[in-house]
């Protein structure tokens, strides 16, 4: 088993290091879509932002801080909020120093808060490295809305995988555009409350 496990780990490092299958853009609707495979466990980071104002989103920066922050740059976008879904450490291990570079709010939901600073000692029961995060500037919860430029999130608290974790819908700021279910780095996330499943 740990052999198979360090067999990954260098496979998702080997591949991260080719910058293939690793970072993938997308445009939605005037939305700027950006998916980075960040840290040791391959999380997938979402950048989201708005064409016209270039205001802007981070979803679960787990680690290569300095990789989203460069794409963060390269977009030239203004950053308002880091969004974790959900407490592990491998979604918000980057927290930090994201927010210290972009001077972002920070949000996830109250159930999960006490993960925040237990970040390193999770990760290093792993062997692996995390940095504690930041205190939130506010708390996810389910039906709220966050604004960027002319698109929103619309919040789900989806407990089971975590008893704080959450996924979002996005749609733009028009009474004719649909809401779109937006699946946070999680496989599998249950998009409703319908039916979450403990993973």
């Amino acid at each position: 088993m740990l052999i198979a496990i360090t067999a990954v780990v260098i496979l998702l490092v080997y591949m991260s290091l080719q910058g293939k299958v690793f970072h993938q853009s997308e445009k939605r609707n005037h939305m700027i879509f950006e998916t980075i495979v960040v840290g040791q466990l391959g999380v997938n980071c979402f950048i989201l932002g708005c064409e016209e104002t270039r205001e802007g989103i981070v979803v679960d920066p787990g680690a290569d801080a300095e990789r989203v922050l460069a794409v963060v740059q390269k977009l030239g976008l203004k950053i308002r909020y880091v969004i974790n879904t959900h407490g592990h450490f491998d979604h918000m291990g980057g927290n930090r120093s994201v927010i210290e570079k972009t001077g972002a709010k920070l949000l996830i939901h109250e159930s999960d808060v006490y993960f925040l600073s237990r970040a390193a000692d999770s990760a290093a029961s792993y062997g692996l490295k995390a940095e504690n995060s930041p205190k939130p500037d506010d708390l996810l919860q389910d039906g709220m809305v966050v604004n960027f430029g002319k698109h929103q999130l619309k919040v789900l608290h989806t407990p089971g995988h975590t008893p704080g974790a959450a996924a979002c819908t996005w749609r733009a700021k028009t009474r004719s555009s649909p809401e779109t279910p937006f699946l946070p780095s999680r496989l599998g996330a249950p998009i409703s409350r319908a039916a979450p499943r403990p993973t």
